[in-house]
């Protein structure tokens, strides 16, 4: 889920690349599992996992955890950080 507006402006943005950044993991099992990540240009980005855990109990595997992440993010930079036309 990404809460973002859909154009920032110089002020906003922290780095001028957008990147993807791993915010907040929990330990099972000794293992890091990342459950939120931000995008490292945008103060309001952030992408959450959403996991239903009354549906179907599993093991949480920070590999699919880690994919399901980057997909949310790799929508992100086409609405909020569209390439800078050249006139």
């Amino acid at each position: 889920m990404c809460r973002c507006t859909q154009v920032y402006s110089e002020s906003t943005m922290r780095t001028k690349e957008p990147s993807f950044r791993i915010t907040r993991s929990i330990t099972f099992r000794g293992k890091k599992i990342p459950i939120a990540a931000e995008c490292s240009a945008c103060a309001d980005a952030e992408f959450i996992l959403k996991i239903d855990k009354r549906a179907t109990y599993h093991e949480p595997d920070s590999k699919t955890y880690v994919v399901l992440l980057k997909r949310q993010f790799e929508v992100h930079p086409k609405l909020a950080h569209p390439p800078k036309l050249k006139s």
